[in-house]
């Protein structure tokens, strides 16, 4: 079964498990499968972004110490993801226009969303994110694909592999459902 989703975060691409097959030994769809889209459904609060080197070490300094963030999957086959880092860019006037060039590129390090559509693969195990825009352009039309894995109020979603530095690292995000 998939379920529509897009998804942002550059390098990082969701790819998680949900136990087991959307189908049944008949063919039917489970009612565990549904359960277990349904699940993602609604509002996702950032915990934690770490990046794992091939050592095992984690890496959680890209976003800042305790970065902030926002998921959502929405039942119509819409996502969008937000995450801002620790300490967040502040401005030194409090227009926009005011801001210098270096506080404006600050702040846009510091920063990151997209929005599109997702799908849920359960035969794969990995939600999907097609990006219809970004704050970063070049990532528009980009599909990302992320392992889950679901535990109670918690999602993991772990991206691919990516090089950075010459090194094979991959991003592992833990988000916790905003009750």
């Amino acid at each position: 079964m998939r379920v529509k989703v897009r998804d942002r975060l550059g390098a990082v691409v969701l790819v998680g498990v949900i136990g087991g097959s959307a189908l049944g030994q008949s063919g039917v769809r489970s009612d565990q499968a549904g359960r277990d889209e349904a699940a993602l459904l609604g509002a996702w609060r950032l915990v934690s972004i770490a990046t794992i080197r091939p050592n095992g070490e984690e890496v959680t300094d890209w976003m800042g110490r305790k970065p902030s963030g926002l998921l959502m999957y929405q039942s119509n086959g819409y996502m969008s993801v937000q995450i801002r880092h620790d300490p967040p860019a502040r401005w030194s006037h409090p227009l926009e226009d005011d801001a210098s060039v270096e506080e404006r590129a600050t702040a846009y390090r510091r920063y990151y969303a997209y929005f599109g559509r997702y799908e849920v693969d359960l035969e794969q195990g990995v939600v999907r994110h097609r990006v219809e825009s970004s704050l970063q352009p070049q990532e528009a039309g980009v599909v990302y694909e992320r392992r889950f894995k679901l535990t109670g109020d918690q999602l993991l979603l772990t991206a691919t592999p990516f090089t950075f530095k010459g090194e094979q690292r991959f991003n592992k995000l833990v988000w916790e459902r905003v009750q």
